[in-house]
Formats: C-alpha cells, sequence, structure tokens
C-alpha cells in the first residue's frame, strides 16, 4: 500500500503546485520513482530518491492524484 502527505501551494487564483512525498504504508519508506500524475490534467511528476515530487503551474481547482509504483497497487485520491 501506497501513503501520500501533500503540500499545496498557490494563491488563488494563480497558478499553484501540489508536491508531496510518497510513503510505503507498511514501512513508512520513501518510494523513489513512483509515478504521480493528474489523470483529467494530463501532468504528472516522478518522485526523488527521497520520494518526494512536484507538480507545477496548475491552475486552481480540485484535482484527482494518482500514484503508480512497481510491486504497488495504483491508489487514485478524490
Amino acid at each position: 500500500m501506497i501513503g501520500l502527505i501533500f503540500f499545496w501551494s498557490g494563491v488563488y487564483p494563480y497558478a499553484q503546485t501540489i508536491s508531496g512525498l510518497v510513503l510505503d504504508k507498511t514501512t513508512e519508506s520513501p518510494l523513489p520513482g513512483a509515478v504521480v500524475d493528474l489523470p483529467d490534467q494530463q501532468q504528472g511528476a516522478i518522485t526523488n530518491a527521497d520520494g518526494y515530487f512536484t507538480i507545477k503551474d496548475l491552475p486552481p481547482q480540485r484535482y484527482r492524484v494518482r500514484i503508480r509504483c512497481l510491486g504497488y497497487d495504483e491508489e487514485v485520491l478524490p
């Protein structure tokens, strides 16, 4: 199972940034190389060696976030 910690920045109505940390829920170890994307926006990022990611220049709205990593079930957060 995959865990995700979000950091959301931006001031409405300007472009926003979603960043966060992807972790293994059981071991709480970071997951490098996980794909984090916004399927409705066709934008995404890959986590770095420490499990962090950033997706920039997003219009202000709510997003579905999808996380995929080899060896884990896909997670979609509404």
